[in-house]
């Protein structure tokens, strides 16, 4: 994973780096809302045109859907165990 781009604080793009030169795009933004700091991944990958590769694309989130939700709560967590949170 290489950063490629950052705008502090409420952007993050990564390029992610797969075998056989498979290449993706990964984006972190943050958003201030009232309840707090909304962190939202984005994942971006350019399928091709083979069809049945565009049609594995529509899985996308089936199949490792799970697996960003888990690394958003990771992500949660250590920033909580980070800093002390308080009311507004």
């Amino acid at each position: 994973m290489t950063i490629v781009a950052a705008e502090p604080p409420s952007r993050l793009v990564t390029n992610l780096e797969f075998e056989e030169d498979d290449k993706a795009h990964s984006t972190f933004v943050l958003e201030e809302t009232e309840e707090g700091t909304k962190l939202t991944w984005h994942f971006d990958k350019y399928m091709g045109d083979n069809p049945v590769r565009k049609f594995s694309g529509l899985l996308i989130d089936s199949t490792v859907g799970e697996e960003f939700e888990d690394g958003l709560e990771n992500i949660k967590k250590e920033v909580e165990a980070r800093y002390v949170l308080s009311d507004k």
